[in-house]
């Protein structure tokens, strides 16, 4: 596997598992560091040994700085002046490579940019979205003839393979989800804030609001597909629903996640609170929704409808909703310094 792959699967692996702020130190680091929602420097003449994992801060790599080991960087900046033995990677950040560095190895893009000194050394590729190696070199195989009569291969069945196969399908959904949750915080932070704040002050509304919702758009839906002319405008308020199920889905993971960040006692930075709290979500609601036959598929539509209602209470999350603030009847409240 190459380097930036192992460094990426690592990296979110253990911001979903780990994520905390953390304080690094310059000096005399011999593991990997990973910083959540802090910025990271390094002086001249200090080094990093270890790779260097940052989620939503800046990196700061002075000129006679040593980093012996890659740079993964989640959505903030990168200005690097120093040394790399390694690979960089920028995932929805900005990097600016001065004169005076140096990276051993390759420089990866993806959802931001780059600027580049024309002296500055890159040793291996520079790889952007549209050069991703994706590239997968398969043997081949050469598959023996089954003799009649010998039982076939049921993919149904609940074989030890299979058994693993929805084991993984199952985890890769539930990060995927907490990622693109990560991503919509990156993104729109405001009106993320907004839907989760509408969440904690006005639980029943948005319910009801969101129950009312998923009950009349299906029946709207079909309705208008039963008409030619009216089937484009169907499939389009479709997709506009369906984006609004998941937006809802990440405000209420960004409710539970800002939760637990006042329950551990803990200062995650705004898009970790997301990918945790939708972690956590997803896991519990569709592990309870395979496990429990007949009504489990029940708790995920009512943990989405809360979402939903708060969705559209705040018109998508461009408006707070000035209804009569809950909080002290009942309604759960935000953080003091999330909520402000």
């Amino acid at each position: 596997m190459k380097t930036y792959a192992r460094v990426l699967l690592i990296t979110f692996i253990l911001l979903v598992f780990l994520a905390y702020p953390s304080t690094a130190f310059a000096k005399g680091l011999l593991d990997d560091q990973i910083i959540a929602g802090s910025n990271y420097s390094l002086a001249s003449g200090e080094t990093q040994d270890g790779s260097l994992i940052v989620f939503g801060g800046n990196v700061s790599i002075d000129n006679g700085a040593v980093v012996n080991g890659d740079i993964v960087i989640f959505g903030g900046n990168l200005d690097l002046s120093g040394e790399v033995n390694g690979s960089v990677i920028g995932l929805g950040s900005n990097s600016n490579l001065s004169a005076t560095a140096s990276i051993s190895g390759d420089l990866v893009s993806l959802g931001g940019g780059f600027q580049r000194d024309p002296e500055a050394q890159i040793l291996g590729q520079v790889i952007t979205e549209g050069q991703l190696p994706l590239r997968v070199a398969i043997p081949s195989i050469t598959i023996p003839e089954i003799q009649p009569g010998l039982p076939r291969l049921d993919y149904r069945a609940n074989t030890p393979i299979n058994i693993v196969l929805s084991i993984f399908w199952f985890l890769f959904r539930v990060f995927i989800t907490a990622a693109l949750a990560i991503l919509v915080v990156l993104l729109f932070p405001k009106p993320t804030e907004r839907t989760s704040q509408a969440i904690a002050r006005q639980p029943m509304l948005s319910f009801l609001v969101g129950l009312l919702t998923l009950i009349v758009m299906p029946i709207i839906l079909v309705v208008m597909s039963l008409t030619i002319l009216l089937i484009p405008i169907a499939f389009i308020a479709a997709v506009l629903l369906a984006a609004i199920l998941f937006y809802g889905w990440v405000s209420m993971g960004y409710f539970l996640g800002l939760r637990m960040m006042g329950m551990f006692k803990v200062g995650w930075a705004p898009a970790v609170a997301a990918g945790v709290g939708t972690f956590t979500l997803s896991f519990v609601a569709w592990l309870f929704s395979s496990a429990v036959p007949c009504v489990g598929w029940l708790l995920p539509w009512l943990l989405a409808m809360f979402g939903v209602g708060a969705v559209l209470i705040t018109r998508v999350g461009t408006q707070t909703y000035l209804g009569t603030d809950l909080g002290a009847s009942g309604g759960a409240q935000l953080p003091e310094e999330i909520s402000q």
